[in-house]
């Protein structure tokens, strides 16, 4: 329920409500992935890099999935692991923004944005800047 309200509020473009909403839900249920998952993307839309990257550390780190009609399997999927590649190149952590943009291609290989998103990470792992580096979405 707190994490649908977080996404109204974002909807309304209250977005400090909606990111203060995410970390509540997280507080209540900090065993579920989809808490952690939707306060990683509000901190993303911030571009609150660290908070991000960090969100998608705990929602990573959970290995059991509650099996409710709260459930949200696309929490489960390519969305972290790309959150978490987005955070860890605009931190300068460009082995794990490979490793993360790799494992999420891997769940959604046809995803271009992905695709195109690793050649950054990889340009970026390289040394090799790339005009408009900051274009990774």
């Amino acid at each position: 329920q707190t994490v649908g309200g977080a996404v109204e509020l974002d909807r309304l473009g209250h977005q400090a409500d909606a990111v203060r909403w995410c970390r509540l839900a997280c507080a209540e249920s900090p065993g579920e992935i989809e808490p952690w998952v939707a306060l990683a993307e509000q901190l993303h839309d911030q571009c609150d890099w660290l908070g991000c990257y960090t969100a998608c550390l705990s929602a990573m780190a959970i290995k059991t999935y509650a099996k409710t009609y709260l459930a949200d399997p696309a929490a489960r999927g390519p969305k972290v692991f790309d959150l978490a590649a987005i955070s860890a190149y605009h931190l300068g952590r460009f082995e794990e923004a490979v490793q993360y943009g790799e494992h999420a291609l891997h769940l959604a290989p046809d995803d271009q944005r992905l695709a195109d998103n690793m050649n950054w990470y990889r340009a970026a792992l390289a040394g090799a800047p790339q005009e408009g580096a900051q274009h990774v979405e």
